[in-house]
């Protein structure tokens, strides 16, 4: 079973999600051999607060991991969870991750359940360091590849990449794909200080500066697609393909300018940071080519891998195992509570259920079926729907209770990497 995750990746610049530009080629023709959910929503717009509930099914402020980026504290993931590598390891899987690392450090307790966990051995902070192989998703899949060839079966795989994550710095050979005219002040690789600068005005953006942003993340995105194929075709040369349960997604969006920030994300709740793509290759194509138009979560990712293995799920598990859907025996939207890495006391969180959202950080509901790009309150509109899912949100949130904050030790190289990215002062 392989899980894949591009960190940062909007599912509106996925061509399977309806994106015009040639940005997946790799990841669309592996979405025919699957089924694509989508709407998928993700739990938070950063990635440790994200992955934590991918891997154990639990909201963050269930889950405990945090970097600590207003509270100053980083906090592993509670022991009290039951991460999936976990669960794979004691029902007879071999486990391995091949990652970038920063957020997905160890530190973090993410590690937790995998035999080989290895992140990579510098982070792209800054565009002064070049994209080199080492920096890029073909290294991880070089070493997945390699780890399959000597290990045992059954396995379980988690592959990440931060290819796509700011700064922006995509070979000129991709970016020829998307742009050829662009004559602004802008160069072709951009650092988080300079998208920094932006987000505080000192470096005014043009719409054509705006429209090479996105072109350098699309190239960017384009090479993490080839990354893609390269495992794919490494799959179906070893024959482990057809009969393999693999999965590809992303633990959040990013922002271009929607609601006034550009190349960012972790700020806010928005759905250009929340929704993320979701799409589940079965063993023996089962159910391939199916299209899943309810709203489902990423932390049902988890319940439904371990029911398709016939793993049973630990009982702390809040996802849903999303196969019914596919039969039609589903027919409503699963409630979406997302929260901001703000640690344990965290007041900004959003409910998105039945064509509404409630951000109750910018106390504001937002008709999404009217207004998609959630640009208009309309609390006062509909003050029933605002009550119902305040209360949803609330309800869902205190559903369990939240763990004791169990303190990480990140090094300083795992600090200075969150600085240079803006994450942490």
């Amino acid at each position: 079973m392989i899980l894949v995750s591009i960190d940062t990746l909007r599912a509106d610049h996925v061509g399977a999600y309806g994106y015009p530009k040639p940005t997946t080629p790799r990841i669309d023709e592996f979405a025919r051999d699957a089924v694509i959910f989508r709407t998928c929503v993700a739990p938070a717009t950063s990635t440790l607060a994200s992955h934590g509930s991918i891997f154990t099914s639990l909201l963050p402020i269930h889950h405990g991991a945090s970097t600590g980026f207003r509270t100053g504290i980083p906090t592993r993931l509670s022991a009290t969870s039951k991460p999936l590598a976990e669960v794979l390891k004691r029902n007879g899987y071999h486990t391995a991750s091949f990652n970038g690392g920063v957020q997905l450090d160890a530190a973090y307790g993410v590690d937790r359940g995998f035999d080989v966990y290895v992140s990579a051995r510098e982070m792209k902070a800054d565009a002064a360091l070049l994209t080199g192989p080492e920096t890029r998703t073909i290294a991880a899949v070089n070493d997945s590849l390699r780890w399959i060839d000597r290990e045992e079966r059954p396995f379980f795989l988690f592959v990440h990449s931060y290819e796509i994550h700011h700064p922006y710095t995509p070979d000129a050979e991709s970016l020829r794909s998307f742009e050829t005219s662009y004559s602004g002040s802008l160069p072709n690789a951009i650092s988080a200080k300079q998208l920094m600068d932006m987000q505080r005005g000192t470096q005014p953006l043009s719409p054509a500066d705006l429209a090479h942003i996105v072109n350098l993340y699309d190239a960017e995105l384009r090479s993490a697609d080839a990354a893609f194929g390269a495992l794919i075709d490494g799959l179906k040369q070893r024959d482990l393909y057809d009969g393999s349960l693999i999965v590809f997604t992303s633990d959040h969006g990013e922002e271009f300018g929607e609601h006034g920030v550009t190349g960012w994300h972790s700020h806010a709740l928005y759905d250009e940071q929340l929704l993320v793509p979701l799409i589940v290759k079965f063993p023996a194509g089962w159910r391939a080519g199916e299209v899943v138009d309810l709203q489902v979560r990423s932390i049902d990712i988890a319940p439904t891998l371990l029911a398709t293995l016939g793993v049973e799920a630990p009982p702390s598990y809040r996802g849903t195992d999303l196969r019914p859907f596919l039969s039609g025996d589903e027919g409503r939207d699963l409630p979406a509570v997302s929260q901001l890495d703000w640690g344990p006391k965290n007041e900004s969180w959003s409910v998105r259920s039945q064509g509404f959202k409630l951000y109750r950080g910018k106390q504001a509901l937002y008709d999404l079926t009217e207004d998609a790009g959630e640009t208009r309150n309309v609390a006062s509109e509909h003050p029933e729907q605002t009550t119902l899912l305040r209360r949803l949100g609330v309800e869902l949130l205190r559903e369990r209770p939240i763990p004791e904050p169990e303190p990480a030790n990140p090094s300083d190289q795992n600090l200075e990497a969150l600085r240079t990215l803006g994450y942490i002062e």
